[in-house]
C-alpha cells in the first residue's frame, strides 16, 4: 500500500459575494492511494465528512429590500418576480457585508447596467442604506464583492456649475428617499431631493434616460468621462452640439493586471445652452474637450419649453463608432429599453416611450 498525500487545499476567495474552493496538489505531487480496501473506506468518509459540515455551516438569511406586494408563482411572467433590490442591503455582522448588487436597469446579457451609484460605494455601487446618489454609471457588475467598472456616470445637476467635480465631488451629490426610488427588470427611477426626477431603461447595448428638471431652474448634466470605480489610467470626452462622446481605459479587478477601454455615444433631446469641461481643479466654460484622470464634461439647457431632457447613449469596448452604431442599432427612435415604466408585470419584451 502506498498513500502519497502532499494537497494542499486554497480558498480563491476574489470577492464578498462568493467564494470558489478548490483544492490543488502541492508541486505537482498527486493524492494516490494503491489499496482497493483503502479508498474503499476512505473515500466514502471523505463524502460523509464534506456533508456533514455542509449541514452545520451557518446560514444569514438572504438580504433583500422588501417588496411592498407579492406576486403568484403561477404568473406567467416570471419577470415580475423580480425584485432588483435584493441584495443591495448590507449585514454589518457579516465578513461578505452584503450581496454586492445593483438596483438599476439592465437586461439578461446586457452589456449596459444603467444604475445609481451611492456615496459609500458599495462593491456594486449601491448600498441601500446609504441616502446620498453621486452618479448613474452605465456598467456594473454584480455580486462581485470587489470595485469594478462604474464607468461613465451622468449626474443631472441643478444648477451652475461653480468648483471642478474633480476636486469638490461632494457638491454635485444628491441626496434621496426610497419612498421617490422604483426598479424593475430593465427599468429603474428616482426623484432626486434636488427636484429631478430621473428614469432609466436600457437594451443590449444601449440605454435611455429621461430626466425631468424643475421649472425655472438651472438644469445641468455632469458626465464624468474618469469617474470608474476603479479609476482610470486614460479618458477622454468630446462635445458636440447635442451630443457627448469619448473613452476610460480601467480595470485592476481585485489587484489583477488586466485593462479595459469602454467608449460612449449619447446624443441628447435637445441642443446644449452651454458647455464646458473640468479637469482636475479647472473648469473650463466653452471646452469642447478634455482628457486625462479628473476630467469630464458638464452641459446645460434651455428648459422653457420642456423641462425633460431624453438622452441615448450606447456603449462599446471597440470604439466610439460602434458605441454610436449600437444605440442607432438597437435604440434608433430613442423608444427605451424592455421595462415597461411602473409596470413591473410587463414582459421584457414590451418595449415603452418615456416620457
Amino acid at each position: 500500500m502506498t498513500l502519497n498525500v502532499p494537497i494542499e487545499y486554497y480558498a480563491a476567495c476574489c470577492g464578498r459575494a462568493a467564494c470558489l474552493w478548490y483544492c490543488q496538489p502541492a508541486g505537482g505531487a498527486t493524492l494516490r492511494i494503491q489499496s482497493k480496501k483503502l479508498r474503499a473506506i476512505l473515500v466514502p468518509s471523505f463524502v460523509i465528512a464534506f456533508l456533514t459540515t455542509c449541514l452545520f455551516l451557518p446560514v444569514k438569511p438572504a438580504l433583500a429590500h422588501n417588496s411592498s406586494h407579492q406576486t403568484s408563482l403561477s404568473s406567467s411572467n416570471l419577470a415580475s418576480l423580480v425584485d432588483p433590490f435584493t441584495g443591495t442591503g448590507q449585514q454589518a455582522d457579516s465578513f461578505f457585508h452584503g450581496g454586492n448588487t445593483f438596483p438599476g436597469a439592465d437586461v439578461p446579457f446586457g452589456m449596459v447596467q444603467w444604475s445609481p451609484d451611492t456615496s459609500s460605494n458599495n462593491d456594486g455601487g449601491y448600498s441601500y442604506s446609504d441616502s446620498l446618489i453621486h452618479g448613474f454609471s452605465l456598467t456594473h457588475l454584480s455580486g462581485a464583492g470587489c470595485s469594478t467598472y462604474g464607468d461613465i456616470p451622468f449626474m443631472p445637476y441643478v444648477g451652475a456649475i461653480s468648483d471642478s467635480p474633480a476636486s469638490n465631488p461632494n457638491l454635485y451629490r444628491s441626496r434621496f428617499s426610497h419612498s421617490n426610488e422604483t426598479a424593475s427588470p430593465g427599468y429603474y427611477g428616482i426623484k432626486l431631493n434636488s427636484g429631478v426626477n430621473t428614469q432609466l431603461t436600457v437594451t443590449q447595448h444601449s440605454g435611455l434616460g429621461s430626466f425631468t428638471y424643475p421649472s425655472g431652474q438651472v438644469a445641468m448634466m455632469l458626465v464624468e468621462s474618469s469617474g470608474s470605480a476603479s479609476g482610470v489610467s486614460a479618458s477622454q470626452v468630446n462635445l458636440g452640439t447635442d451630443t457627448i462622446s469619448g473613452s476610460a481605459s480601467s480595470g485592476g479587478f481585485y489587484g489583477a493586471s488586466d485593462t479595459y477601454t469602454i467608449y460612449f455615444w449619447a446624443q441628447f433631446s435637445q441642443p446644449f445652452a452651454t458647455k464646458g469641461t473640468w479637469s482636475g481643479s479647472t473648469i473650463t466654460t466653452g471646452s469642447t474637450s478634455a482628457s486625462g484622470s479628473g476630467s469630464g464634461a458638464f452641459v446645460t439647457f434651455d428648459t422653457s419649453t420642456s423641462t425633460t431632457i431624453n438622452v441615448r447613449v450606447g456603449i462599446s469596448f471597440v470604439s466610439v463608432a460602434n458605441a454610436q452604431a449600437n444605440v442607432n442599432q438597437e435604440d434608433p427612435s430613442g423608444a427605451g429599453g424592455y421595462g415597461e415604466r411602473g409596470h413591473p408585470d410587463q414582459q421584457y419584451s414590451s418595449r415603452s416611450q418615456l416620457p
